[in-house]
C-alpha cells in the first residue's frame, strides 16, 4: 500500500495515454498494491476491460517454490 500514491499517478499519466491511441487495449499490468490499482485502471480507462488476479500470482509463487522444496 505504500506504493499505491505513487503508481496512482504514474496511472493517471499512462492509462488515458494508453486509451486514446488504441480504443480496445490488450495489456499485461502487474502492478503493486494489484486490487486498487486494478480499480484505479478501470476508472481512468472508462471500462470494465481490466482484469486483475489480486494476489494469486504471489500465491502460485508461493506453492511451486514451496512444492520444489526451495521455501
Amino acid at each position: 500500500m505504500k506504493l499505491l500514491d505513487i503508481n496512482r499517478g504514474i496511472y493517471k499519466t499512462l492509462i488515458p495515454r494508453v486509451v486514446e491511441q488504441h480504443r480496445t487495449p490488450s495489456s499485461l499490468w502487474l502492478p503493486n498494491p494489484p486490487d486498487p490499482l486494478a480499480d484505479i485502471a478501470r476508472d481512468l480507462a472508462r471500462h470494465d476491460r481490466v482484469l486483475s488476479t489480486g494476489t494469486y500470482l504471489d500465491s502460485l509463487r508461493f506453492a511451486c517454490t514451496s512444492a520444489s522444496g526451495l521455501v
